[in-house]
Order: structure tokens, then sequence, then C-alpha cells
């Protein structure tokens, strides 16, 4: 069990600039160049100039572990909301918000094949002046693009990292779109939620794939706008998500269906819109398979997501299957093989399960984490490298497993809690910003790791007259409480809160319920 747990501060946090070197020749060119230039016309056949060697990794096999009971399928249905003891006690008067400071780092990797799409180096946006003629740097595209992943050999001089943050569930109840609404001068109500995420925003900038669990239709406001338990948002959320560091939405969910699947298509069409990508959810067949590897710093990412459920929803008929995913073993599998075969070099994967609010997760999430872990050994076939939690509305703990030699580490995010939610009940209104790493090293092994955590607090106030929503990292809240409104008796709260969620997310042992 890792004992680590870094929370970040909103106060150190900044956009993370990756920079990748490209070596382009082997030291034998320069050898050759300089007997070439001694030897002059005496030379009578130029040397060819070496190409480097393209190592290829060796397969990597996942330890199976062993599930000792059958699944039996969760159901679980949000509540409504409801005056909460520990809200009320958060009022407060004013906000302030915290600077960032800029931070940078340096990362590549050896030669390796890497898959891009053909229009994403065109639209990269780089500091030009901070990279030699000899270098590139490859990012995500800032427009999303339907054209089919290109494999292409890309060579890198050292590890290749790629920041990976997630966070839990973005529920909007009817008090948290009230409090982001916005009047303009005609008279006009329109929804901001920009201010609800100004405090957490440097964290998500840092990240280079940001991924959060929509669990809300954006049907638009003609299909009426509504909280639990059937709920539509303002699709400015998209927009209002991206620009505050977002880069993907998983899709995939209970709440899925509540505007029905026209519904679902204006909510992958809204989330495109605004340049987000999207997991679990696609519009036809081939959409899906082109969203299944995004490409990062030169590191591609296997993305898939699964819901236990819709609700009482029909799932998608026979033959549409790619339109959502319903969670079962050998499909999970199937599309894991796939994106293996694809050339992913880590796969992340979105479960969307157990019970609500239970802060431990149960036998049934315990043996499928297990199964698709150990991936199907016979074949060959590797799980899943990190797992992502979501459903129970509070925080689960996290656990990773052994690396070994043949082997990197895997690891398990049971459920990240509510990220922004207008839930009232106990824990409902704590989440987690997950932060790790996914790094292709120069001798070409696959690193996952290190982890670190941020605690989040939903948080309601006042302010002339006026509520608010507010999602307050509780390290930095309980610290300073004057930087964020919050009266001293209120940050000794979170910084009680604080220290026993750092306990329960690294809490896991063995038992499950």
């Amino acid at each position: 069990m890792p004992s680590f747990f870094k929370p970040s501060s909103p106060a150190l946090s900044g956009p993370t600039t990756l920079k990748l070197r490209l070596r382009l020749f082997g030291p034998s060119f320069f050898f050759l160049l300089f007997l070439t230039t001694l030897m002059g016309s005496a030379l009578v056949q130029p040397a060819q100039s070496a190409q480097p060697a393209q190592p290829t990794s060796a397969s990597q096999t996942a330890e199976a572990v062993v599930a000792d009971s059958q699944r039996t399928p969760d159901v679980g249905a949000e509540s409504p909301e409801q005056s909460s003891p520990e809200q009320s006690s958060l009022e407060q008067s004013a906000l302030e918000q915290s600077s960032p400071e800029s931070l940078s780092s340096v990362a590549s990797s050896e030669t390796v094949f890497v898959a891009v799409r053909e229009d994403d180096l065109p639209t990269t946006t780089l500091e030009a002046a901070t990279v030699p003629p000899t270098e590139t740097a490859v990012e995500p595209a800032d427009e999303l693009s339907d054209a089919p992943l290109a494999l292409s050999s890309v060579p890198f001089g050292r590890d290749c990292t790629v920041k990976v943050t997630a966070v839990g569930d973005i529920l909007i109840h009817d008090t948290v779109r009230r409090y982001a609404s916005v009047t303009d001068g005609k008279g006009k109500t329109t929804y901001d939620f920009r201010p609800n995420l100004q405090y957490v925003k440097p964290i998500l900038e840092k990240g280079d794939l940001v991924l959060a669990n929509l669990e809300n239709p954006l049907a638009g406001d003609d299909r009426k706008l509504s909280g639990y338990p059937m709920f539509n948002a303002p699709q400015q959320l998209a927009a209002d998500l991206k620009s505050v560091g977002f880069t993907t939405m998983l899709l995939t969910n209970n709440h899925s269906m509540d505007r029905g699947w026209s519904g679902l298509e204006s909510t992958i069409n809204a989330v495109k819109e605004a340049g987000l990508e999207y997991v679990g959810a696609y519009l036809s067949e081939e959409d899906k398979k082109n969203r299944l590897i995004s490409v990062y710093n030169g590191v591609r990412i296997g993305l898939l997501a699964y819901t236990y459920g819709l609700n009482g929803f029909p799932g998608p008929k026979p033959g549409e299957e790619y339109k959502l995913g319903l969670i079962d073993k050998e499909m999970i599998l199937a599309d894991l093989r796939l994106v293996r075969e694809m050339g992913a070099d880590f796969v992340i994967l979105s479960l969307h399960f157990g019970n609500e609010y239970e802060r431990k997760p149960n036998r049934h999430q315990t043996s499928l984490v297990a199964e698709l872990l150990a991936g199907d050994p016979e074949t060959g076939l590797v799980g899943p490298d990190l797992i992502l939690g979501h459903h129970p509305h509070v925080v689960q703990p996290f656990v990773m497993t052994e690396e070994s030699r043949d082997s990197p580490a895997q690891a398990v995010m049971y459920s990240l809690g509510n990220f922004m939610s207008g839930q009232p009940f106990p824990y409902t209104y704590i989440g987690l910003i997950l932060e790790g790493e996914l790094t292709l090293t120069a001798d070409g092994r696959r690193k996952v790791g290190p982890f670190n955590f941020t605690p989040t607090w939903c948080f309601r106030g006042t302010a002339g007259g006026k509520n608010y929503h507010r999602v307050i990292p509780m390290e930095a809240g309980a610290a300073d409480p004057a930087a964020f409104g919050l009266t001293a008796s209120q940050g000794r709260k979170m910084a009680e809160s604080f220290e026993e969620m750092r306990k329960h997310v690294l809490s896991m042992s063995a038992q499950s319920n």
C-alpha cells in the first residue's frame, strides 16, 4: 500500500508544459561525418549513416487475482436535495481567488511507435522560443477531429510521461444550477459555472488528460432543465468545464438516458462542440473506434467506460452496443483486447458501479476489479493500468498492486466521490482529485504512478445576500480559511475532515462488504 498523500495547493499549482526531445541521428552518423571530412576526396565511397535502432517492448502480463464470489448487479438511486447541518453551518460572506505560480517539466522516451490523429501536429501550440530547432513536442490538438488514428514512428530521447487527473461525479442539482444562474441586461437567464470551480482550476490545468464523470445529460434548454431524479443541465456547462482545464468527459452512467437517446446525442454534440473529448457513449461504431485511444506527449492512452445500468431505461439494441457501455466482463475484455491491439501503451478503465453512500467497495466491485486486472493470462492480454470508479457519491479507498520485474503496478480508485453536486448527506459533499503519472521509460518499460490526492469540499455559502456554490480544496481551506472566505471554525472543520479523508483513502486492507 502506498504511503504517499500529497494534496495540491491552488497557490502552488499551474499549467505544466511537457517538452519532448526528438533524437534524429545515432552517434555513428557524427563519427562518419568527421571521418569523411578528414579524408576529403580520397574517400572513394561516402559512408552510410547508421539508423537508430527501434527497441520493441516486451509483452506485459498482469498478475492474476482470484475472485471468490459471484458478481451481482448493484442498483442505486440518488435522493432529493434537502437541508444539511454540515452545509448550513458553512455559510459565509466573501471569497478571494488565489493566484497560481507557473510550473514546467520535461519528459521524453526512446524510439517508440505512437498513434496520432493526422491533424494533431498542425494545430499544436508550443512556446517556440523554448524549443531548440532539433526538438519537437506532441500535444493533443485544440480542435477535435473525426480523423482515424494513424501510426507513425516518433523517436524520443528520454522518459515520456502523461499527467492524468481525474475527479468524481458532476451532478447539477437544482440548487447548483440556480446558484450558477446569471441574468443579462435583457432579463434573460444564462449560466456560468466557472466561479464554482475557480479554486480547483489551477490543479486541473496541470493535467495532460483531465477526466470527469458527467452524470447529467446536456439535452438543451428546450428539453426542460432539471435536477434529481431525471437530470438535464445547461449546455453551457460543457464550455465552462473546458475553460477550467478538463479535457475529457466520461458519459457512461445510470443517468445517461435521462432524456432518452436523443438527449444522449445532444450531450455528445454539446461536449464535442465545447472542444472536449468523450468516452463511453458514441454516435456510431466509427466514432467509438476513433476515440478509443488519445495521444498525449507521444503516449497512447486507451480509454474505456461502462455502467452497471440506466435507471430502468433500455440499453442499446443488438448491433448498436457501441452507443453505450454496459458492464459485462467479457465485453470489457473484448474492448480491452481491441485497444491493446490498436497499440495503447496504457489503458484507463472507468466503472460506474457500487452501492450509493457506502464508503467501502462491496464484494461485487472487488471481484469484478480483480478479474479485470488479471486480463487474460492464457492469451497474454494485459489488464487495465488504472481503474476509476464512480457512482457511490462518496469517496472509497485507493489500492495499488505490487510492481514486478515483468509487469508495472496497476491502480484502482474505487470511487472518487462527488466533485460538484448539491447532495447534502454525510460525506457526499466531499470529493477527490486524483493526480497520477503514466510513463514510458527510455528502455521501453511502462511505469504507473506515483499518485497524489486532493480532497475537495462542495461548499455552499452566502455573499451579498446571494447563495453560491464553490469547490474548495480542503487542505488549502483549512490552512488559510480567510483566503476562501471561511470562518476559523469552518477551517477547523475542513482540517478535521481532511485528516479523516487521508486515512480513509489509504485504508483498504483486505475485507469488502
